[in-house]
This record gives C-alpha cells, structure tokens and sequence, in this order.
C-alpha cells in the first residue's frame, strides 16, 4: 500500500505490537461463523488510493 501510493516510509515489525490496544494472536479469521466477501485484493487497493 505505500508503495502503490508512492510514501516512502519504512514498514517496522514488532511482534509484541498491539492492535488499538488488543494482543492478536496468529489466527486470521474469526471463530465460528463468517462470512465470505467476493472482494479482490487489487479492487480494494484501487478505491483504496482512488
């Protein structure tokens, strides 16, 4: 996304960092039901940056 956007700032990884502040764990999806979207990565970075 910064890239695409041409920012020049450098990503920084922290394993410990916390999200609006939650510990995540390593999984991605949510538990029990969800559901599934038809939205593509490169139609979302399109009206992302539009």
């Amino acid at each position: 996304m910064l890239s695409a956007t041409h920012n020049s700032r450098q990503v920084v990884v922290d394993s410990h960092a916390r999200y609006f502040g939650a510990a995540l764990n390593d999984q991605l999806v949510p538990q029990g039901n969800s559901r599934i979207g038809s939205t593509r990565f490169e139609n979302w970075l399109n009206r992302s940056i539009a």
